[in-house]
């Protein structure tokens, strides 16, 4: 037997195992797949249902937010505007 030879076969014997590793590595993931995808879906819809709970009562909130902002506008330019009182005669 050369040298090449034995060193061939001394790589050969480890690299019999690697196909088993790599499927038993392919399983892990795909198991960890399916376990996150079920949270993540199970998530969504809980985030789902909560937006729609949440939709329902914002209208009354976005009703006085569009009229906080529309306030703060008026306020922000009156207060940018020259007064508009005449000054009183002596």
């Amino acid at each position: 037997m050369t040298h090449s030879t034995i060193l061939k076969d001394l790589h050969a014997a480890p690299q019999k195992d690697l196909p088993s590793i790599a499927t038993m590595i392919y399983a892990a993931l795909v198991m960890n797949l399916i376990t996150f995808s079920k949270h993540h879906s199970a998530q969504f819809t809980s985030l789902t249902t909560y937006f729609m709970v949440v939709e329902v009562s914002s209208s009354a909130c976005a009703c006085l937010d569009r009229y906080a902002q529309i306030a703060r506008m008026q306020v922000t330019i009156a207060r940018m505007n020259e007064p508009s009182a005449a000054e009183p005669d002596e």
